[in-house]
């Protein structure tokens, strides 16, 4: 394909055949750095990615565990608020008695 191409701008824009081929030989070269680098870049990327997603993973657990700890804390100063209120209505039953 590349050869028809060089062969096509050489008949098309009347310029000499060793221009052409350097011209086209750079592109195609840039074309493949451009790909190499990307493809590096990607790879690197996905690399990092995984580590994030653990990292993530970690704290979604560390979170939910300290969440677990905080529901379990409620609930025991829930009992106690409830102990509290019977206890008060226990005094205030007594102190109505007198």
């Amino acid at each position: 394909m590349t050869y028809f191409i060089v062969i096509a701008s050489i008949e098309v824009h009347k310029i000499p055949s060793k221009k052409a081929w350097f011209v086209f030989g750079i592109i195609g070269a840039i074309l493949i750095i451009m790909n190499i680098s990307a493809q590096y870049s990607a790879r690197k990327f996905s690399k990092e990615a995984v580590k994030i997603q653990k990292q993530m993973e970690e704290t979604s657990k560390t979170i939910q565990k300290k969440a677990e700890q905080i529901q379990k804390q409620l609930e025991e100063m829930q009992k106690q608020a409830e102990e509290a209120r019977k206890a008060a209505e226990e005094i205030q039953k007594g102190l109505e008695k007198k």
